[in-house]
């Protein structure tokens, strides 16, 4: 009897020592009031966000994969206009496997136009507060941080590349891994 309690406790030892643990990445997006982060249970930001269960993204109902939404951010004064910043993850067993940002705008007709527009936004993202990554959106569109684990997304795109009637800002992370993710692009 002992010997089974031994070898039943080395083997619970040995699968939680080989389990693949997901490592936290904070969330760039309002990191110091929200402290979103990757890798952790979604119902930890909810006393500042109001997540809401997003039927239209969400695959199947009874799946451990979900996604949800937040359309309550204050809104964005830029352009003589006002524009709603929404929010969305996408969670696998609770845990937060993508973030979402995007904010549709018009943007001013001006040499600086993206730069200004990246100064109003600056404040709720720290790494637009960066030069390099500023002028990478300005020239490029697109600003990309890929590690082993997990790809960050900075892209701006003006209405008329995207044949749409605004302009529009997106912030995603999401962990490479991340097939939800991967299906959901495509």
């Amino acid at each position: 009897m002992k010997k089974t309690i031994i070898i039943i406790s080395a083997v619970a030892l040995i699968v939680g020592s080989c389990r693949q643990k997901t490592s936290t990445i904070p969330v760039d997006y309002k990191s110091d009031t929200y402290k979103i982060s990757l890798g952790e249970d979604y119902k930890k930001s909810s006393k500042f966000v109001d997540w809401r269960y997003n039927w239209e993204s969400s695959r199947d109902y009874y799946s451990d994969k979900a996604s949800f939404m937040y359309s309550g951010e204050p809104l964005i004064n830029y352009n003589n206009g006002e524009y709603l910043p929404a929010l969305f993850i996408d969670t696998d067993k609770n845990m937060i496997i993508t973030f979402h940002c995007s904010i549709l705008f018009f943007l001013e007709e001006s040499e600086n136009s993206i730069e200004n527009f990246l100064n109003v936004i600056s404040k709720d993202f720290k790494k637009l507060q960066i030069d390099t990554v500023k002028k990478s959106i300005i020239s490029d569109g697109i600003f990309e941080i890929s590690t082993e684990n997990h790809i960050e997304i900075y892209r701006l795109d003006k209405k008329e590349k995207t044949g749409s009637a605004f302009d529009c800002f997106e912030y995603t992370i999401y962990y490479k891994n991340n097939s939800f993710y991967q299906k959901m692009k495509t």
